[in-house]
């Protein structure tokens, strides 16, 4: 008789209804936005980290602008001064998907516009929560 082993690696991931405990302290140099869950209602993506708010305001990730996000820990944008933060959606692609602050803060967050429009955490969102 054959045996057979599964094993999940995700570490948001969610296996026999299950769920694994995402330490966001074994992940502080994670720069990916989606590198744990998988963006949907049932597995949001899990951001921890300063660095992974930055990734996802990049315009070639706007793809996933769409998609579920849950802050698993406190994020100070404290690192990023200027117009160095890149902000989450704009007017070719508003930000639709849905955050879950989940009882943390996003804290420390400034940005100098030079003249540009739609500044904040989130420049442009259309039907988000």
């Amino acid at each position: 008789m054959a045996s057979c082993q599964l094993v999940d690696t995700r570490v948001g991931g969610q296996f026999n209804g299950g769920s694994k405990p995402l330490s966001c302290s074994e992940h502080l140099n994670e720069t990916r936005h989606n590198a744990f869950g998988s963006g949907t209602l049932a597995d949001p993506y899990s951001l921890c980290n300063p660095s992974q708010l930055q990734s996802l305001g990049q315009a070639g990730n706007s793809s996933d602008w769409d998609k579920y996000y849950k802050l698993e820990q406190d994020i100070s944008l404290a690192a990023y001064t200027g117009d160095s933060f890149n902000i989450i959606g704009n007017v070719a692609t508003k930000f639709t998907g849905h955050l879950d602050g989940n009882g943390k803060t996003i804290s420390d967050f400034n940005y100098t516009s030079n003249g540009v429009n739609d500044i904040g955490l989130f420049g442009q969102v259309l039907n988000a929560t």
